[in-house]
């Protein structure tokens, strides 16, 4: 990691790479003890340097002295003389070299949670829950209030503790008092109110900026590309307080972004916002997820998902009801619903329905579709029968089929089917 950050460089570096004068040296240990072996290093350096101008200076002595007085070895003692001069101190910074081995693999997965369980009192808010996501995934958490999608979000980022099981966010637990893992994380909160609301935007973000150990102008270019990058460039010395609540939803979104994580963790993102201020937060996020930013987005907003999250998971009643695809999840929940179109012969909407009704009575149910005069009827199969049967039994009461589609439940019916089943 290249970072100013000194909380990552003091409790996460177990190396330290120090770029001087155009070399690299590898200390091993945290910023505070580089700082030491700096100290020291620059110790035995000067140690180092002040023997060297001394034997100059008296290898000058001697070389000013005439030619008498330079009787023996004279050439070889001069040679030596202008080795010294051309000498690169540089070089002597090879007697403290240190041999960095290498470390351990990056493992293939950002956000790994193994078993949770959460209890509050006697209330089961999850159990056993498990899922792995690798960098640039996208899951998406669908569930009713009180699910527990907050509960989920607070244990990733170390916020609260599972009753049972393990978090590990980029090979680390999520512990903010004893490791650097939070430097990993990004939250959006569903409500924020950690905002300085005399502040401005931009101020707001340079604040928290500097918080992770930016320098001041590092922070203002941060907090000034995010805020262009959300959508508040124009806002960005209005006082945090002028903004509406899309507007400090945008600006949470920003603010979890500072440091660039490995895991962004979302709560609600589009809540409060307009449709364009919606669009540009997906389209960010799907930005970050081609990056490499693992994503979890929790939502009540069902039909956002789609086109969003590769996966998506359902968690209801203490337990992921689903976990897989979207097509995947309407599948699960589809019904086998058509919709045909037959040529009505001159007789009336209701007389077409009740001879469709009679044809394909032990194969489907009939509805008819509201408002429509033009024979157009809704079947849903029954178990175990196949579209062919409903046609064989249509032809054989002499209806004449001119059209048929299948109707696909969207999300929310999945979502609903999903949840109420037992």
């Amino acid at each position: 990691a290249v970072t100013h950050d000194r909380y990552f460089l003091d409790n996460v570096a177990e190396w330290i790479l120090e770029l001087d004068r155009g070399h690299g040296i590898p200390w091993q240990g945290n910023y505070s003890s580089w700082l030491e072996q700096k100290q020291k290093r620059h110790a035995v350096e000067q140690r180092t340097e002040d023997r060297r101008q001394k034997a100059m200076a008296r290898e000058l002595e001697w070389i000013r002295k005439s030619v008498t007085a330079r009787r023996v070895k004279s050439q070889a003692r001069i040679t030596a003389y202008e080795s010294m001069l051309n000498e690169n101190v540089s070089e002597k910074e090879k007697e403290f070299e240190i041999l960095i081995p290498p470390g351990p693999r990056l493992g293939t997965l950002v956000v790994e949670a193994k078993g949770l369980s959460k209890v509050y009192g006697e209330n089961l808010i999850f159990e056993n829950l498990s899922f792995s996501l690798p960098p640039g995934g996208i899951v998406g958490v669908i569930g009713p209030n009180g699910a527990g999608k907050t509960t989920l979000l607070r244990i990733l980022t170390g916020l609260i503790e599972p009753t049972l099981g393990s978090v590990s966010i980029a090979g680390r637990a999520p512990r903010p008092a004893r490791s650097g893992a939070p430097s990993a994380i990004g939250l959006v909160s569903s409500s924020d109110r950690s905002f300085y609301l005399r502040l401005s935007g931009l101020e707001n973000l340079a604040f928290f900026a500097r918080l992770h150990g930016l320098r001041r102008k590092d922070a203002l270019q941060r907090a000034r590309q995010l805020l262009r990058e959300v959508g508040l460039e124009r806002a960005e010395r209005q006082r945090a307080f002028e903004y509406s609540h899309g507007m400090l939803k945008r600006l949470g979104f920003a603010r979890a972004l500072l440091m660039e994580p490995a895991a962004l963790l979302v709560d609600e993102a589009t809540h409060d916002l307009d449709p364009e201020g919606a669009r540009t937060i997906r389209e960010l996020t799907r930005r970050l997820a081609a990056a490499g930013t693992a994503v979890v987005w929790t939502t009540q907003r069902i039909e956002e998902i789609q086109g969003l999250a590769e996966r998506v998971s359902v968690l209801a009643k203490g337990e992921i009801r689903f976990s897989g695809t979207v097509p995947q999840l309407t599948e699960r929940a589809a019904t086998r619903g058509y919709i045909v179109t037959l040529a009505n012969g001159g007789a009336s909407g209701r007389q077409l329905f009740d001879s469709v009704a009679a044809a394909v009575r032990s194969h489907a149910t009939v509805s008819m579709i509201q408002g429509d005069v033009d024979g157009r009827f809704e079947l849903l199969l029954s178990p175990n029968v196949v579209l062919g049967d409903v046609f064989s039994a249509l032809a054989s009461s002499n209806l004449t089929l001119l059209g048929c589609r299948e109707q696909r439940p969207g999300i929310e019916e999945a979502f609903l089917k999903v949840t109420e089943d037992d």
